[in-house]
């Protein structure tokens, strides 16, 4: 009711428009109403115009993403901006002479009519921008219980491939609250609890205040800090199947001057991962051997995961942030692997056991102050931040070898300790000032500075003569690896009535440096490489735009990579990373196109990615021989360029209250050039073929559907198409996530149940051939990997002392409200 006053008041504004000052010129006044505690767009909100002594008002009301637009005639008048439970914000009266933008307008809460108001259109679970896609967490049920991953998962386009996030295919940058944190690891995003986010926010064309290496796509999750006067919070707890059970609350105290925040969780997790494998081996098409192996891996963890922080508002135009995050991750690892060995008649010849019992420890803490200074004039501002994060990993592993068929057998002398400590010191750096030149442009410029330091001692121990353990040298070693990025940007908007601009350019200094403590190999690189990005947009109405964009980035090698430590993943198959991998430099861009119509938004896009000096994982033959089957030592390195071509639809469409689905297609071909020479252990030149041209299609699907005021059931479900490359072949896969909850305690409380893979089908079957034409010999293997087996949580969540805004807000269209 009270949404189709305002409507309605917005009607007899915008007519009383038309009926005066028609014989004066009007020009065009623009602008944005944000909330000023979070940034958010305010749909719905009323810009007024009026001149003193004149009864007749000219006025607008903001669309969904806060905007609005209006022609008002020649003259002075006094503008005020208003929305429901907000205080209304009176500009002096001004001279309207010419065109003026006036960029982001800030409204802050009236908590005194907060307690009048109600409000009960709920928020929309998933927010489609042009430019950016907004995932209301805290309105999400698939995500009760669970970790930021899964709550990334149920984004559209953004997948999970084997524990990486990936947008459109490119592989993702996660920031946490707008900046890049030791927070933002995997690690850490599997073990941050989802009930701490409030939002997260899918940015598919970074512009270049962005690291070049987030020219994939960014993730950016924004934690829960809250908006009212006083003490409230909210608290939650969960527990289910597979050993999973916790807790989570977040705190807030806030006043004119202070806001202390703080967002704990503590849980005891279990994913566990199964893989087998199915190995062939043929000489000159001949079957010599084969193996079949079963991985079972237990990663039973617990997690203490806190911020706390502080909002020091100096005056009303200044805020210092001072926060600490703390991450615990203390657990047992155990890994159970299995392999069954068989002659060239398919006859069993032995079975072999290897199990692998780790303890370990992952302290991660973070020291981070932000500082934001607003000007009297709109939308100039200097932003600046600075982190220390210190993340400290140690591990000691025990892995012992025994047979159970032809007969019993515990090799002692194969046992092993593994002793594994890295340490990350890591400093992040950002400034930034951002400058209106004018009504219709801005300029912002800034420097950011990633600079650390990581040191592994890795000591792998092994049985000697007199049966004691000793340290292997060949296997055991330290490594310091160096990496240090400095960048500077500066970023250009333009605004021109129906066609806006921006343009970017960003310069970043990479100096590399890893060295081998124990062999004296060092390996040193210093680049700089300067990264352009440009985007257009055409605003065909209101509801309808085109935007064209270009950006070029880069992929550096991680530490996984680049760590030359070998990594036994079984008997016969190991990984080794290379030291000497080089970046990677793509090219990319596309052309998005936006429309919104009553029900349904529609946003489809084409992409374009060019990328140069790509690595691929090289497996190579040793001369260890383990029950008559040669041992491969897989390496990554660059050989590859690649062309991938990608056509997406995201779609979103509510045709009732009750009732809202949100659907995204993706479709990409890969045109991949690489070939790889290289002579073997047996002085035999080795060519591996990497060239192929591959499709990859896939759909998720996303359902919201409420039963009654009270009650929400939601699913998503994902299907991906088979795709295959010059040597491997995947085959298709789909799994589905489902929820239900249901609000009690007036509101204040809700119960959640939700299964995470609910058919337990989310396994990636893959074949794979090595050929090695010199010998004629050739490996087929087929792998059946699942990733995490399915969960079903339960959790009960409850607030306390927010307001009803915070409760239920946000304004979705009705039926009979849009037709204004």
């Amino acid at each position: 009711m009270k949404k189709l006053l305002l409507l309605t008041f917005g009607l007899l504004i915008y007519t009383a428009n038309l009926y005066s000052q028609e014989n004066l010129p009007s020009y065009t006044v623009t602008g944005k109403v944000i909330d000023a505690s979070n940034n958010q767009e305010l749909e719905y909100a009323t810009v007024i115009f009026s001149q003193r002594g004149k009864s007749e008002v000219i006025g607008s009301v903001t669309d969904k993403n806060g905007n609005f637009k209006i022609e008002v005639p020649q003259g002075k008048y006094v503008i005020s901006v208003e929305f429901l439970s907000y205080k209304t914000k009176i500009f002096k009266p001004r001279d309207i002479n010419n065109n003026i933008h006036f960029g982001s307008i800030e409204l802050s809460e009236d908590l005194e009519s907060l307690d009048e108001v109600e409000i009960i259109i709920e928020k929309k679970d998933v927010d489609l921008k042009l430019d950016k896609q907004i995932f209301n967490v805290d309105k999400s049920v698939l995500s009760k219980g669970g970790s930021a991953i899964q709550a990334i998962t149920n984004i559209p386009l953004v997948n999970i491939d084997n524990g990486n996030i990936v947008i459109r295919g490119n592989s993702a940058t996660v920031l946490i609250n707008g900046k890049i944190s030791a927070m933002s690891k995997t690690e850490a995003l599997e073990n941050i609890s989802a009930e701490s986010i409030q939002r997260i926010e899918l940015i598919t064309k970074p512009s270049s205040k962005y690291n070049a290496s987030a020219t994939g796509g960014i993730i950016n999750i924004i934690t829960k800090k809250g908006i009212d006067n006083g003490f409230n919070g909210s608290t939650t707890v969960t527990g289910g199947i597979k050993d999973i059970y916790g807790t989570a609350f977040s705190l807030n105290y806030k006043n004119d001057k202070v806001n202390i925040f703080t967002n704990t969780s503590f849980f005891q997790r279990n994913p566990i991962t199964n893989t087998t494998t199915n190995s062939s081996y043929f000489n000159n098409d001949l079957l010599e051997n084969s193996a079949f192996e079963k991985r079972k891996y237990h990663k039973k963890d617990n997690v203490l995961n806190t911020e706390v922080g502080v909002d020091f508002h100096i005056d009303s135009k200044t805020t210092i942030t001072p926060k600490i995050s703390y991450l615990n991750i203390s657990g047992r690892h155990d890994l159970f692997n299995t392999v069954n060995y068989y002659d060239e008649f398919n006859v069993l010849e032995v079975i072999n056991n290897r199990t692998l019992d780790t303890h370990s420890q992952n302290d991660v803490i973070e020291f981070s102050t932000n500082f934001t200074k607003k000007f009297e004039k709109e939308g100039e501002e200097i932003d600046a931040f600075v982190a220390y994060s210190i993340d400290d990993y140690s591990s000691n592993s025990f892995i012992n070898n025994f047979d159970t068929y032809p007969t019993e057998t515990n090799y002692r002398n194969l046992d092993e300790n593994v002793f594994d400590d890295l340490k990350i010191d890591n400093l992040n750096l950002k400034f930034s000032y951002n400058y209106p030149i004018d009504e219709t442009s801005s300029l912002e410029t800034g420097y950011e500075g990633e600079i650390g330091t990581l040191t592994n001692d890795f000591s792998n121990e092994v049985i000697d003569t007199n049966d004691s353990f000793v340290v292997n040298p060949n296997t055991s070693g330290m490594v310091n690896y160096d990496q240090d990025i400095h960048a500077i940007y500066a970023d250009y908007y333009k605004e021109f009535n129906k066609i806006s601009f921006g343009g970017g350019l960003r310069a970043e200094k990479t100096i590399f440096n890893i060295s081998m403590l124990n062999t004296s190999e060092n390996v040193s690189r210093d680049y700089t490489e300067f990264f352009p990005s440009l985007y257009t947009d055409f605003a065909i109405n209101d509801s309808t735009s085109l935007t064209l964009y270009y950006s070029r980035g880069i992929y550096r090698p991680g530490y996984f990579e680049l760590n030359p430590f070998e990594q036994f993943q079984s008997e016969v198959y190991s990984f080794k990373g290379n030291s000497n991998l080089d970046h990677s430099i793509f090219n990319g861009g596309g052309i998005s196109y936006y429309t919104q119509k009553n029900k349904l938004t529609l946003i489809p896009s084409i992409t374009f990615y060019n990328y140069n000096n790509l690595w691929t994982d090289i497996p190579f033959e040793t001369n260890e021989v383990i029950n008559n089957i040669n041992k491969i030592t897989v390496t990554p390195i660059n050989i590859n360029s690649t062309n991938r071509f990608g056509l997406d639809l995201v779609l979103s469409y509510q045709p009732t209250d009750w009732l809202s689905v949100t659907n995204t297609a993706e479709v990409y071909n890969w045109q991949t050039k690489g070939i790889y020479e290289y002579v073997d252990v047996n002085n035999n030149l080795v060519r591996i073929d990497n060239n192929f041209n591959n499709y990859s299609a896939s759909n998720k699907l996303s359902s919201t559907v409420k039963l009654n005021d009270k009650i929400k059931f939601q699913a998503t479900s994902f299907y991906h198409l088979p795709t295959e490359t010059s040597i491997r072949r995947q085959e298709s896969y789909a799994w589905v996530n489902a929820s239900i909850n249901t609000e009690v305690l007036n509101g204040k409380g809700s119960f959640s149940i939700v299964a995470n893979d609910l058919f337990n089908s989310n396994r990636r079957k893959q074949t794979r051939l090595t050929q090695n034409i010199a010998t004629g010999s050739n490996i087929a293997s087929k792998t059946n990997r699942q990733h995490v087996e399915r969960s079903v949580l339960v959790t009960f969540s409850y607030r306390f002392n927010q307001s009803k805004k915070d409760n239920k807000i946000d304004f979705n269209i009705k039926n009979d409200e849009e037709k204004f």
